[in-house]
């Protein structure tokens, strides 16, 4: 921005932090930037969404509240951040306001996530959200990545050199303890196709008779009614009832002491802009094997054990060498522990600030 001998007046968009790495996002990096004294920030959420601790939000009223929040987006946000004197919108969720104050873009959500959408409504949601994301990259005055993956996949390459990578961070309370690993594998996303829990829950039938009193445990919410089906017709196909939990969505504490618990941490997505939990699964020392698609790679680095998740049998083999090897479990985890010490909110919050006060605006 240009020197406006004051306080920068941003207004966050936070109208898509409704759950999962969209919710941590504006959880954890609002209070930073609110107390940035660069900047005076109002922050904008969802009805029923709670604000961090010590904000006080803007919600949409009645009218904007009862349509999407997309249509509330580009009704109402661009009109009460142009009557508050908004210098600039913040909108980390790929797209934002088509109209109203200059906005800066996070691309942080892979379109490629709505490739096996099988429902035409799920479909033409996921195109929606396409479009949504070119039109705002086309009207935006900057934009940020979180990997270099969605760069590549949303930014044309003559663009890239304008958009800077600045990944997320992991909180610190995600940490180790001294408590014994247990018998399950645990892996953590929404249930929809692109996670590929399919492909998880078949290689978890092939290590199954190996280790009999093994578990997988699934925490996320069941967003997809279909796929839920699917992946219940494959537990009920190797006999697995017992062995594979849905847990739901849990709370962070839960969440913690599930990565400090867990044999194996497995990310198995195949499309990610980022894919937070890799993080903080090896910030609570848990051995980690991701998918080798998308960001994947760029988020684990050195730490992590990458497979080709579309092959169970693959997956299987790489996670077996895991569980049987306990010095090579032992180093991921302490692979883990290295990689992520120096991947703070308060870092990604100072980087996000800089670029949202550059002069080069």
């Amino acid at each position: 921005m240009a020197d406006l001998g004051r306080p920068i007046k941003l207004w966050f968009n936070g109208l898509h932090a409704k759950s999962g790495g969209g919710l941590t996002y504006m959880q954890e990096m609002v209070p930073l930037l609110a107390a940035d004294p660069r900047f005076k920030l109002t922050l904008a959420l969802s009805p029923g969404i709670a604000p961090p601790a010590g904000l006080m939000p803007v919600y949409p009223p009645s009218w904007a509240a009862r349509l999407r929040s997309v249509a509330a987006e580009q009704i109402w946000l661009p009109l009460a951040a142009k009557r508050g004197g908004a210098d600039l919108i913040y909108s980390p969720a790929n797209f934002g306001p088509l109209w109203g104050p200059p906005q800066v873009l996070l691309l942080s959500n892979s379109l490629e996530a709505g490739a096996g959408a099988q429902r035409l409504g799920l479909w033409a949601l996921w195109q929606a959200y396409a479009i949504a994301t070119k039109l705002s990259l086309w009207r935006c005055r900057a934009a940020i990545a979180v990997s270099k993956s969605i760069r590549a996949e949303l930014a044309p390459p003559d663009k890239w050199g304008a958009i800077p990578i600045i990944p997320h961070g992991v909180a610190d309370k995600f940490t180790p303890d001294d408590g014994p690993r247990q018998d399950f594998l645990l892996a953590v996303g929404d249930i929809y196709i692109q996670k590929n829990f399919h492909s998880l829950i078949e290689a978890f039938a092939q290590l199954s008779p190996n280790h009999p009193d093994l578990e997988l445990r699934i925490a996320g919410r069941m967003i997809d009614a279909d796929y839920a089906t699917r992946l219940r017709g494959v537990i009920e196909k190797h006999n697995l009832r017992e062995k594979v939990r849905f847990l739901g969505t849990v709370s962070q504490d839960d969440l913690i002491a599930l990565y400090r618990r867990c044999r194996v941490f497995v990310f198995p997505s195949l499309a990610e802009s980022f894919g937070m939990p890799i993080l903080e699964a090896m910030a609570c020392g848990a051995p980690v094997v991701a998918s080798d698609r998308s960001a994947m790679p760029e988020v684990a680095g050195p730490a992590g054990l990458l497979a080709d998740s579309t092959d169970s049998a693959v997956l299987a083999k790489t996670i077996e060498t895991v569980l049987t090897d306990t010095l090579l479990a032992a180093r991921l985890s302490l692979a883990g522990l290295n990689w992520t010490r120096s991947k703070h909110w308060r870092d990604v919050a100072r980087l996000t600030a800089d670029f949202l006060a550059t002069p080069a605006f």
